[in-house]
């Protein structure tokens, strides 16, 4: 056979593909790997599970962390956020916005530019 023709009549993708399912099928027929498998299998069940529960974890973050920056009454709360902006240089969850009345806290400015910080605190979470 040609090997010009042999490369105008495959794409390397293709090849990806069946040299992958060679493998696996040795695999599966293979009493050796089988505990392999199985490991690899419920890891990737639990790899897709994961992204759910980050999601919802984030979301109930976002929700505590505006909770706290339009409660100034909590000073417990008010602490963690002046803490959290000043350590990380974020303001806000989305960025200053969050501050309803436009009251932005000094946690909230850099003290050398008097200038607010850009991100939101989210962007530590990512």
């Amino acid at each position: 056979m040609d090997r010009d023709h042999f490369d105008s009549q495959t794409n390397p993708s293709e090849w990806k593909h069946v040299v992958g399912a060679a493998f696996l099928g040795l695999l599966i027929t293979s009493s050796r790997f089988r505990k392999l498998i199985l490991f690899l299998f419920i890891l990737g069940i639990g790899v897709l599970l994961m992204k759910p529960a980050e999601t919802s974890c984030k979301n109930s973050l976002k929700n505590i962390l505006l909770n706290a920056i339009n409660d100034k009454h909590d000073s417990s709360a008010v602490n963690f956020i002046n803490y959290l902006q000043t350590k990380h240089q974020c303001c806000g969850w989305d960025g200053m916005k969050d501050y309803r009345n436009g009251e932005i806290p000094e946690s909230c400015v850099d003290p050398y530019r008097r200038k607010a910080y850009y991100p939101g605190c989210k962007s530590i979470f990512d």
